[in-house]
C-alpha cells in the first residue's frame, strides 16, 4: 500500500480560507455569482459552473483562495467542506464561531475545521465531523478549564492547551517525515487527550464535578464517537485510544501517535508555567519561584 501524500495534515493552513459559500440568483449563462462570506469580509465572485459544481447552491462551508486580478476579486480555488451545507450547516458555523472569547480562539476554532477539511474520506472525517457537529459537547470544550491552579487554568484554557498539543503534534509528524495517517491521529490524539477533565469538579457547577483520574473520563466523553470509528477503522481507534489513556503502568508504547501526544503535552504545560512565573518581570529577573508549585523556573534572557 503507497503513503498517502501528508498535505492535508501539515500544509492545510496555506489551502484558504474559510467562507460561507452561497450561489445567488442573478447568475446568468455559464458564469455564476457566487457570494462569500468569510468572519471579516463578505466577497462576491463570479465563477464558472464546472469550477462550483460540488458546491450546495443553497450554501455551503467551503476552504476558499482567493486572488485579485484587475482591482476584481478572483475565486483561485474551492474546497467543499462535506456534509456543511444548507440552513442547519451554517447555524452550526455560527454557533462554532459564536463561542470564540476572542480573535485567538476565534482562530484556533478555524484551525479545527480546516483540519477537517482537508481530511480524506473515511473513518477518521466522519468521526471528527461527529465531534464538530456535538453542540454540547463542543460548548463544554471551548469553555472548559485544562486544569485547576496547574496549568491553562482559565475560562478557555482547555480549547488553548488542546489546540496547542495537536498543533505541535503535527508539527512533530512533519519534521520526523511520517505518514499523513499517523499525523491525522496524532493531532486528533493531542486535540481531545484531556477531554475527559469536563467531568472534573473545576469544570462543573460546585458539588457536581468529581475527583478522579480524567484519561479513564475521556473514553466516557467520547463513547458514542469512538463506538462509530472503533466499528470503522478499527486500527484508527486503536491508535487514538493510546493517546486517550494513562501511561502510569502501561507497557511500552506501540504507536507512534502517542509518543508524540505525550511529549507535546508536557511541552504544552511547562511553557505555560516557565511564562507565567516570569510574567510581568523585569528583564534583570533570571530565575523565580513558582507560588503553585514550588518549583523555581529559569531563564536565559
Amino acid at each position: 500500500m503507497g503513503r498517502r501524500v501528508m498535505v492535508h495534515v501539515t500544509e492545510y493552513a496555506d489551502c484558504g480560507e474559510l467562507m460561507w459559500a452561497t450561489r445567488l440568483a442573478d447568475s446568468e449563462g455559464e458564469y455564476e455569482c457566487w457570494e462569500l462570506l468569510s468572519p471579516k469580509a463578505v466577497h462576491r465572485v463570479s465563477v464558472s459552473d464546472k469550477c462550483m459544481a460540488t458546491i450546495a447552491p443553497s450554501g455551503q462551508l467551503v476552504l476558499a483562495m482567493l486572488g485579485m486580478e484587475q482591482q476584481s476579486v478572483t475565486l483561485r480555488s474551492c474546497r467543499a467542506l462535506e456534509g456543511i451545507t444548507g440552513d442547519e450547516g451554517r447555524q452550526l458555523w455560527e454557533f462554532h464561531l459564536g463561542l470564540a472569547l476572542n480573535e485567538s480562539h476565534g482562530q484556533m476554532i478555524q484551525a479545527l475545521w480546516r483540519f477537517y477539511a482537508m481530511l480524506p474520506p473515511g473513518g477518521l472525517r466522519r468521526f471528527s465531523l461527529g465531534i464538530l457537529r456535538d453542540r454540547r459537547f463542543i460548548t463544554g470544550f471551548y469553555r472548559g478549564r485544562a486544569s485547576h491552579h496547574h496549568h491553562h487554568d482559565h475560562v478557555g484554557g482547555l480549547l488553548e492547551h488542546s489546540v496547542e498539543v495537536a498543533m505541535t503534534a503535527r508539527m512533530l509528524c512533519r519534521q520526523y517525515r511520517l505518514d499523513g495517517r499517523t499525523a491525522d491521529v496524532a493531532f486528533l490524539g493531542g486535540l481531545l487527550h484531556d477531554v475527559g477533565k469536563l467531568y472534573l469538579c473545576y469544570n462543573v457547577e460546585a458539588g457536581e464535578g468529581i475527583c478522579s483520574q480524567h484519561e479513564a473520563l475521556n473514553f466516557m466523553k467520547l463513547e458514542p464517537h469512538l463506538q462509530s470509528l472503533m466499528s470503522q477503522d478499527p486500527r484508527a481507534f486503536e491508535a487514538l485510544s493510546a493517546c486517550l489513556s494513562a501511561s502510569i503502568g502501561k507497557p511500552l508504547i506501540q504507536y507512534m501517535p502517542e509518543t508524540i501526544v505525550k511529549m507535546a503535552d508536557r511541552l504544552s504545560a511547562e511553557v505555560f508555567n516557565w511564562r507565567r512565573v516570569f510574567a510581568g518581570l523585569p528583564d534583570f529577573y533570571w530565575f523565580r519561584k513558582s507560588t503553585s508549585d514550588t518549583r523555581i523556573y529559569k531563564r536565559l534572557d
